[in-house]
């Protein structure tokens, strides 16, 4: 997986903006790679849901997130394809982690994009998008736990310690459940959308690489399955579209 890590200052590297371009590196058998800080938009943290229905703002730009996956993948492709070696790192000044999921974001895609196995790349994607939110979740504190109760519940007097989880899950039986369940995971009540957090498969870019339409539906909707389960479920989705897809071009092949 490519890694962003923060750039010493004695590093000299090739910077990666807007005006770059890939003819830059040419005749090179080594480089280093760094990020543009302010051309990344990483003063800002990621929220790639919108609603128009609420007070969200949306605080990242999600074309220019895509602007800089695009460029970042020509890049590699480039090394890889003249054998320019650069560690599988790209440098970035002044990062903070911490308030950089976007960079966790890319990292992801990337990882995703150049997986050639198109079943590890499913199920990697669904991987990552839940380590994604549970980091943002972890960071943030979107629920805002107190006392075993979310603030929605503290709010309405509500008994239940487990969340929006129903306690009848068999995977709540080791609290704090610890399934990789995506659609779960994606669950938007209505005080986390008031707070500016809207997350679905639809908004979230390491899914949209892999997932069309229909599968993204369909990881929205496998609740308290294990992720073998949903795996399973995907893949079959998957092999669904392309038997349609066989049938279908064979009915058509007597017509020509």
């Amino acid at each position: 997986m490519i890694e962003f890590l923060e750039k010493p200052q004695s590093l000299n590297c090739v910077l990666i903006n807007k005006n770059f371009n890939n003819k830059q590196l040419k005749g090179l058998s080594e480089v280093c790679l760094e990020l543009d800080f302010d051309y990344a938009n990483l003063g800002q943290l990621l929220y790639v849901g919108s609603l128009q229905k609420t007070k969200v703002v949306q605080r990242f730009n999600t074309k220019l997130l895509m602007d800089v996956y695009k460029k970042l993948v020509s890049v590699v492709k480039f090394c890889n394809k003249n054998k320019i070696k650069f560690k599988q790192t790209i440098y970035v000044s002044n990062l903070n982690q911490k308030q950089n999921n976007n960079l966790l974001m890319l990292s992801y895609m990337l990882d995703v994009r150049f997986n050639k196995n198109i079943f590890k790349k499913l199920n990697a994607s669904v991987l990552y998008a839940c380590d994604f939110l549970d980091k943002e979740n972890a960071d943030h504190n979107m629920c805002d736990f107190k006392d075993n109760k979310c603030a929605k519940h503290r709010a309405k007097n509500f008994e239940r310690t487990t969340g929006c989880c129903p306690s009848t899950c068999k995977h709540q039986a080791n609290c704090p459940c610890k399934t990789k369940n995506l659609s779960c995971k994606l669950i938007m009540c209505d005080y986390l959308m008031e707070q500016g957090y809207y997350f679905s498969p639809h908004n979230l870019p390491v899914l949209r690489l892999t997932l069309n339409y229909l599968e993204r539906l369909a990881s929205w909707g496998m609740f308290f399955k294990t992720t073998k389960q949903t795996f399973r479920f995907l893949r079959f989705i998957r092999f669904l579209e392309v038997f349609t897809l066989i049938i279908f071009v064979l009915l058509l092949l007597p017509l020509f």
